[in-house]
């Protein structure tokens, strides 16, 4: 994911997605639950992104 697109940047400065950390052009992303379906559209967009991949852990 060395090049990052504008469509991912567009996507990751959403307000339903906070972005942790950065690391080795890989994210650490906090999604809000307060709008959750919109949340996971967002991350469903990411992962549709051939620079990108999505895995979700819930605490």
């Amino acid at each position: 994911m060395s090049d990052k697109s504008e469509e991912l940047l567009e996507l990751l400065s959403h307000s339903s997605l906070e972005v942790l950390s950065e690391k080795d052009n890989s994210f650490v992303i906090k999604a809000s639950l307060k709008n959750w379906h919109l949340s996971e559209s967002l991350l469903e967009g990411i992962n549709n992104l051939p620079e990108a991949s999505v895995s979700c852990r819930y605490k």
